[in-house]
């Protein structure tokens, strides 16, 4: 992954999946170099680490803000599957015949998974369950996992996974924490083996977690720790 800048690899574990690092370069350089620039900028900060929990920690907001500055954001997406039923045409000798006795069939009900959608002839439509991701531009989804359950990593596999099927998403990117951050003692005690360390998120991906979608990861590790002021 030399494409990554030094400085970058230096401060960050990285790894990639199906050549993710050079399909973002090469077919998404405004983006690349949103995410190089945030990366770079990025310190881990000593009161963002003892601030005690909230909703959502210093360190993902700050992430967010600052591609959310050059024009990303969160999104949404809701899809639907539909299934249209065709009936083909009697065929040889005698099928105009065999279609004129075939009875009439009333029109299918579309359906979701929790009831009835809507009516449409010879049509059914199911929802399937609706995905977000943190942070969305131009095709390239970025979630980051600071100190979630490590359950968030097949969350977010699966959403790549499939809005890449989809064609939604070319590349997608997860920042999350090296498991050396849980090293050591002092201030690094707070940061436990089950939470959303990189450890966990490797052999998922390695698994095909992600399917054919290009992944990307980051894990900040103690080379980015300042002390504040």
């Amino acid at each position: 992954m030399e494409i990554i800048p030094k400085e970058i690899r230096d401060r960050y574990e990285t790894w990639e999946w199906r050549n993710a690092s050079v399909i973002l370069a090469g077919k998404h350089p405004e983006e690349w170099k949103d995410l190089l620039d945030v990366l770079g900028k990025f310190r881990l900060r000593h009161g963002w680490i003892v601030k005690p929990g909230g909703a959502r920690s210093d360190i993902p907001k700050f992430i967010d803000g600052e591609l959310a500055s050059r024009g990303w954001k969160k999104q949404r997406f809701e899809t639907r599957i539909s299934v249209k039923l065709v009936e083909e045409p009697p065929r040889g000798r005698g099928a105009q015949k065999a279609q004129r006795a075939k009875p009439a069939q009333a029109a299918p009900e579309a359906m979701t998974l929790e009831g009835p959608l809507a009516k449409d002839e010879n049509e059914i439509v199911y929802d399937s369950p609706t995905h977000e991701v943190d942070m969305f531009k131009n095709r390239v989804a970025i979630e980051v996992e600071w100190n979630n359950k490590t359950e968030f990593y097949d969350r977010d596999l699966n959403n790549f996974r499939l809005l890449f099927d989809l064609r939604v998403v070319d590349v997608g990117v997860i920042i999350t924490r090296s498991d050396e951050l849980r090293t050591g003692g002092g201030i690094w005690k707070k940061f436990g083996a089950s939470s959303t360390n990189v450890g966990k998120l490797i052999p998922r991906l390695e698994g095909g977690g992600g399917g054919g979608c290009p992944v990307l990861v980051f894990a900040i590790t103690k080379k980015l720790y300042v002390k504040d002021g």
